[in-house]
């Protein structure tokens, strides 16, 4: 499936953010049931009777399969019992004391419905060299700026990381600039030659512009030069506006970051 859209509802945003943290490599979720969607939280058994043709998969149905697969879940419910049926433990609090009401919980909800057929939770994709890049479209000049309102400009792309709230200084966010322009050192084979010539100049790759990129090997290269080398292997000195200082960001938010750009294209594999 291929899906975009701008103006995504509640349901599909957690849905994206799950789908997000299990490709990064996440093996929790915390997930509050208050600041969830309904509709994809759960389903009970009226509703899917009445309702056949629903294109959600409520979580319910998947979260024992991610267990499987190695992520799980801890949820803070007070308003459903569709997930008692499903936990593999139960805490209750009660006046500030927390008890195991696990066996409780089996007696009121022994069993789930039916669950559907297993979903593919291995990553199928990789990122396309063309538009993955510091430099606008037709420039010979680098663009890299960090704004106060939460956005990383760099080539053609604005960035939204205002939702990232594990990056927690500035100094992360300039680091986190500066790491995907290290990422970005490669040109495409069908760039102008005075776009070839300025990124030769900075140490840029010629590659094709259909060749993918895996993004995790990347990520994984980057962290381990960092490691060797420190932090200020990524920082050129070209950028005069991001400050001497940084802090490195965790790879999960490097990699939601790049998740966010929008003139990137991914292929299937």
């Amino acid at each position: 499936m291929n899906f975009s859209t701008t103006h995504a509802s509640g349901s599909t945003s957690q849905a994206a953010n799950i789908m997000e943290a299990v490709e990064c490599g996440s093996g929790l979720l915390l997930i509050d049931e208050d600041r969830s969607a309904t509709n994809f939280m759960i389903r009970d058994s009226r509703m899917k009777q009445l309702i056949a043709k629903e294109p959600i998969t409520p979580f319910t149905d998947r979260v024992q399969e991610l267990a499987t697969n190695g992520v799980s879940t801890i949820l803070v419910i007070g308003g459903s019992g569709e997930y008692l049926a499903v936990a593999d433990k139960v805490y209750m609090m009660d006046e500030f004391r927390i008890s195991d009401v696990s066996g409780k919980a089996k007696i009121i909800a022994p069993t789930m419905d039916e669950l559907p057929t297993k979903g593919e939770w291995a990553t199928t994709r990789r990122m396309q060299s063309g538009g993955f890049t510091s430099f606008p479209a037709g420039s010979g000049t680098e663009r890299l700026e960090v704004s106060d309102t939460g956005f990383i400009i760099v080539g053609d792309e604005k960035i939204d990381i205002r939702a990232l709230h594990n990056i927690a200084t500035p100094a992360q966010v300039d680091a986190l600039a500066l790491m995907l322009r290290h990422m970005m050192q490669h040109t495409e084979g069908d760039t102008s030659e005075m776009v070839r010539m300025a990124m030769e100049k900075r140490g840029f790759e010629v590659i094709p512009s259909d060749k993918p990129i895996d993004v995790t090997a990347k990520i994984t290269a980057l962290y381990a030069k960092i490691a060797v080398e420190g932090l200020d292997v990524v920082d050129t000195g070209f950028f005069v506006t991001m400050e001497r200082f940084l802090d490195l960001p965790r790879q999960i938010e490097l990699r939601a970051a790049i998740n966010r750009m929008r003139y990137v294209t991914w292929e299937g594999v």
